[in-house]
């Protein structure tokens, strides 16, 4: 999904970095180096530099694993995840996290007798340090995204505060029509106010404003000067969840999946209309513009009865949104909708998968599919009320 040249084993130890992944061993040679670095921490641990070797942890049953017995790793093959840096639990009492103190001391005696190379080539097995890199910088990609997403389904115009989404042609739709702003781009708070009550009213719109999702309690600190100008703000819950565990739904087999590339107008009316949502259409339809868009709709008897919808980029995949047909509901559509796109993602390595869950009924379809509660975010947001 991405050219991250950073290849980890499941307990997050970086086999790009280690002299004994064969790949590694192929290029040049360098076992007997960090083998005797080896022997220095693990006293009485003799390996034979012309044997020892391995395939990484991904390479299945047929490849060579040096700790084929690893709990770490059956976890994670268990969990159906890609390593531990995408567990809810990380870290866990089996991942390998810090050393004790005892295991501190017994390390700077070691490294006594280290010499500036062993230092550098022990870095490939700093697990806590990697999967912390890897969990922050996921994080950042994501938030990034929940903050443009709409880019992909409506109109938008770049300012130096933020982006203005707009869509004249689908007032009611909030994803389609608001800004967004970034507390660190702000020079001139009342001319950033101004600006997108100008931009918005010129378009016959309501201006409303997100604060960037990074931006924690940013609205609260301005809420006299937004109320000054005219906007009302309120608060919501976003609880973010990450594809990290193993899918467990039971599809129902009375209905159809089907991922598909193009709208018909019946998904609008026996869809979007029934549920009265009538906005979603226009949403969905510029969304499958996009070559990035997956679509699933589902089928019961040849007609279409729910949809789900999502984006991927070069960094993340988005869940866009899910929706079942009011008629059909509670016959496990929505559940059997998210495996097949589940278990697509999982098929052509489409990670990391993110959403958060509109209601309780969702959260629990998603949870059986495998997504967890990652972090929780307050999501500023302002209407202008004039």
């Amino acid at each position: 999904m991405n050219n991250n040249s950073n290849i980890f084993s499941k307990c997050g130890m970086r086999c790009d970095l280690c002299l004994i992944y064969r790949p590694n061993v192929t290029k040049k040679d360098r076992r007997i180096e960090i083998c005797n670095a080896w022997k220095k921490i693990w006293n009485g641990f003799e390996p034979n530099p012309n044997e020892i070797i391995c395939d990484g942890c991904s390479c299945g049953d047929r490849g060579i694993l040096f700790s084929p017995e690893c709990e770490t790793r059956k976890c994670v093959l268990e969990k159906e995840i890609v390593h531990c840096g995408y567990c809810e639990k990380y870290p866990c009492s089996i991942f390998p996290a810090e050393p004790t103190e005892e295991e501190t001391f017994q390390k700077i005696e070691i490294e006594k007798q280290w010499t500036w190379e062993d230092e550098k080539l022990m870095k490939a097995y700093a697990c806590k340090k990697n999967m912390d890199i890897f969990r922050k910088k996921m994080f950042e990609k994501i938030y990034i995204e929940e903050d443009l997403f709409p880019r992909e389904i409506t109109h938008y115009e770049k300012r130096d505060y933020g982006v203005l989404f707009y869509n004249e042609e689908n007032k009611d739709s909030y994803d389609s029509n608001h800004a967004v702003v970034h507390r660190k781009k702000i020079a001139d708070l009342d001319f950033v106010l101004k600006d997108i009550i100008d931009f918005y009213t010129d378009k016959n719109l309501t201006p409303i404003i997100y604060q960037s999702i990074s931006d924690d309690g940013f609205f609260e600190e301005i809420k006299t000067k937004l109320n000054s100008f005219g906007f009302e703000i309120w608060k919501e819950e976003q609880k973010f969840m990450v594809l990290s565990d193993k899918n467990i739904i039971n599809p129902n087999s009375q209905i159809t999946i089907k991922k598909l590339e193009q709208w018909k107008d019946e998904y609008g009316t026996e869809i979007f209309e029934k549920s009265g949502e009538p906005w979603g259409i226009d949403v969905v339809k510029k969304s499958l513009q996009n070559k990035n868009t997956l679509f699933f709709v589902a089928f019961y008897k040849e007609n279409p009865v729910g949809m789900t919808y999502a984006h991927v980029t070069d960094e993340v995949c988005r869940v866009d949104y899910l929706l079942v047909s009011s008629s059909y509901r509670k016959m496990g559509i929505g559940r059997t909708l998210i495996n097949a796109f589940v278990e697509y993602c999982k098929e052509n390595k489409i990670s990391p998968c993110y959403l958060w869950p509109d209601g309780e009924s969702a959260e629990k379809i998603y949870i059986e599919a495998g997504f967890r509660h990652a972090e929780t975010k307050l999501a500023g947001r302002a209407k202008y009320m004039q």
